[in-house]
């Protein structure tokens, strides 16, 4: 398909935003009154899959239409090889004026996120930002995670730096719905309704997540609840911010020629499982995402998707749009265009083996061994197999078991047989991309703000 002028590209990505927190996906509390309505002017995917559990591997699997195994960063290997063109590269050649905000160093310059873009504003390195507070200040102050001001950065490029004779690419990473859950009044205790016994133990487990894994703290139902609360209230203000993005292209007369499309990396776990956050595992609450595209002259208005789609598929859609043909660019995508006749026959996540180092300084007694193991995870309408690197494999039918809670591998062999020749026909398809040793830099800044979101 192409069309006779090239639209703006806006992409948001909402770190840690699960698809089943969202009102539009059917959830009960009405957290999402914006994200709604967007979707109702748009097309909303029911069924998309991230292709792995967290921020790096997801976001470069968004830019460059690539399962992790192929473009390589992951926990093993924190950087995108030079190699792998990404979304930017293309768009830029197309010239698109292209655009970075990013809150987070696992989305930056650092692991190799931001190549191809013209202007990329790493904003988690200013000192004016909620990182460089402390926790006291954060909590008087009333600061969110950065999306403010995100939001003034963008709307100052698109009034000033912006080249208006061109079409642009922005590209937004909110970060609002990652731990700490902590959102500014008066979303902040919104969907508390007096719970929560102890606010300030809560508050320290909400911020030190990494203590419920080093077992230096349990949480009861009630806790998890309050997490829950906290989280959503951080959702409703993130939706309070995707709509001044909205207002800022009405302003500037851009919103009817700009393709919009609102998804996330990933979700996070509240008890499935046994598990917080997201850490160690490929299980539905955290690889089913969000994804709604408003651009009614292609999309439609008012639609809902069924069939399965990924991050993956971001990519190529987009090419398919503009009508790019070049099998340069075409060649190495393993995403299948959203507007292809085509539907999905299953999708693929990953996780490589995790990192336990900051684990293991801060909690000495930590046992890393339930947890020390890659995973990969096929997955159709009706079931998904778990492929575990330790062999304890698992199987769920989707259909009686959505939560995923009844391990069915031994009732069902024949039915696991067929998803792991599946998976290991697909990952046979293509040349994957050997680990190497990479840290991210170590400047304070970027330290700093990894130790605010739990990953040191």
């Amino acid at each position: 398909m192409s069309i006779t002028k090239r639209p703006n590209i806006l992409l948001i990505s909402m770190d840690s935003l699960r698809r089943d927190h969202l009102s539009c996906y059917g959830y009960e509390r009405q957290t999402s009154p914006f994200i709604d309505k967007v979707s109702s002017e748009g097309t909303i995917y029911w069924d998309a899959i991230a292709p792995a559990g967290w921020t790096l591997p997801s976001h470069a699997s968004l830019l460059t239409g690539m399962y992790p195994s192929k473009h390589g960063a992951d926990d093993e290997n924190q950087f995108l090889d030079k190699k792998h063109k990404t979304l930017a590269e293309v768009l830029t050649e197309l010239s698109y004026d292209t655009v970075g905000f990013s809150l987070f160093p696992y989305v930056s310059s650092s692991v190799g996120l931001s190549r191809g873009f013209e202007t990329f504003y790493e904003l988690f390195r200013l000192g004016f930002l909620n990182n460089l507070l402390s926790r006291f200040e954060r909590r008087i102050i009333h600061r969110d995670s950065g999306t403010r001001q995100i939001i003034r950065t963008f709307k100052l490029w698109l009034r000033k730096r912006y080249d208006f004779r061109k079409p642009f690419f922005a590209f937004v990473h909110l970060g609002e719905a990652h731990l700490p859950y902590w959102a500014p009044p008066p979303y902040r205790f919104m969907y508390l309704n007096g719970k929560g016994k102890n606010l300030e133990n809560i508050f320290d487990i909400n911020k030190h997540h990494d203590k419920f894994f080093g077992r230096n703290v349990k949480l009861d139902s009630e806790d998890i609840e309050v997490l829950r609360s906290l989280y959503d209230g951080e959702i409703t203000y993130l939706d309070s911010k995707v709509k001044e993005i909205f207002a800022i292209l009405r302003e500037s007369e851009k919103i009817d020629n700009t393709i919009i499309i609102l998804t996330a990396d990933h979700g996070d776990n509240f008890g499935e499982h046994g598990l917080i956050a997201h850490r160690f595992n490929l299980y539905d609450s955290l690889i089913r995402i969000p994804l709604i595209i408003r651009f009614p002259v292609v999309f439609g208005s008012g639609n809902r998707i069924e069939k399965l789609a990924q991050l993956t598929d971001i990519f190529p859609t987009l090419l398919d749009i503009l009508g790019i043909k070049d099998e340069q660019w075409w060649r190495e995508i393993q995403g299948l265009s959203l507007l292809s006749t085509d539907s999905r026959k299953y999708t693929i996540s990953e996780q490589s083996r995790p990192n336990f180092a900051a684990l293991l300084e801060k909690y000495p007694g930590f046992d890393p061994s339930p947890f020390d193991k890659r995973l990969r995870t096929i997955r159709t309408k009706e079931h998904k197999f778990i492929w575990n690197s330790d062999y304890k494999h698992e199987l769920y039918d989707l259909r009686l078991d959505p939560a995923e809670t009844n391990n069915v591998i031994s009732q069902d062999p024949q039915k696991a047989g067929e998803l792991e020749s599946l998976l290991n026909e697909w990952l046979n398809s293509f040349q994957k991309t050997g680990q190497r040793d990479y840290k991210i830099d170590d400047e304070k800044t970027v330290r700093k703000r990894l130790e605010e979101l739990g990953y040191l």
